[in-house]
C-alpha cells in the first residue's frame, strides 16, 4: 500500500515537471521571440484593439515642411487602458468614397514602421496623448478633397493582427 501511495505522489510530482513556459525575452528578436508565450496576466496587458487617435490629421509637417498625416496609434489592453506595443504598423490611405457601404475608394498611400525595437519605440511614443505619434509625408498627391479614409494595421509576433479605421476630415 505505501510503495503505491509513494508511486502515485511521485507520478503526480513528475506529471507537474514539464518543461518551464517560455517567458518573452525583450532582447529576443526575429523569429525565437514569436514562440515565447506570455504568461497570465502579464498577457492582459498586451494590445488587444488599436484606436486612431482623434488628434489624427492631416497637416503640414513642420521638420519637413511638406504636406503629410501626423497619425497617433492608441494601442488598447484587456482593460481598454493605453499601453506600448512592439510590432509593425503599415498606414493605409484610400480616398473617401461617399453614399457607399464601402467608404474606401483608391488606395493613395502606404507606409510602413517598426517600433519592434525599444529605441524606435520609444521615438515614435508620445507621454502625453498615451499614443503613438508617426510623421507620414504624402508620397503621391492626391486630388485634394474633403475626407480621406485612414487605415492603420498592427501586427506582433505577441498578439493578433489589430486593424483600425477612421475617416479624416481636410
Amino acid at each position: 500500500m505505501m510503495i503505491g501511495v509513494a508511486v502515485l505522489t511521485l507520478a503526480g510530482i513528475l506529471g507537474g515537471c514539464g518543461p518551464t513556459p517560455n517567458v518573452i525575452d525583450p532582447y529576443i528578436q526575429g523569429p525565437k521571440a514569436a514562440q515565447g508565450k506570455v504568461p497570465r496576466p502579464v498577457d492582459l496587458l498586451l494590445p488587444q484593439k488599436i484606436r486612431i487617435h482623434p488628434f489624427t490629421a492631416l497637416r503640414t509637417l513642420e521638420d519637413r515642411n511638406v504636406m503629410g498625416i501626423e497619425a497617433r496609434i492608441e494601442a488598447l489592453d484587456a482593460f481598454g487602458d493605453p499601453t506600448k506595443a512592439f510590432g509593425d504598423v503599415r498606414f493605409e490611405l484610400y480616398a473617401y468614397r461617399a453614399n457607399s457601404l464601402e467608404s474606401k475608394g483608391d488606395l493613395l498611400n502606404v507606409w510602413s514602421v517598426s517600433i519592434a525595437d525599444a529605441n524606435n519605440n520609444l521615438l515614435h511614443w508620445d507621454r502625453v496623448t498615451r499614443a503613438y505619434l508617426f510623421k507620414l509625408e504624402l508620397t503621391q498627391q492626391a486630388e485634394p478633397a474633403d475626407r480621406y479614409v485612414l487605415v492603420a494595421i498592427f501586427d506582433s509576433p505577441y498578439t493578433q493582427r489589430l486593424f483600425a479605421e477612421h475617416v479624416m476630415m481636410r
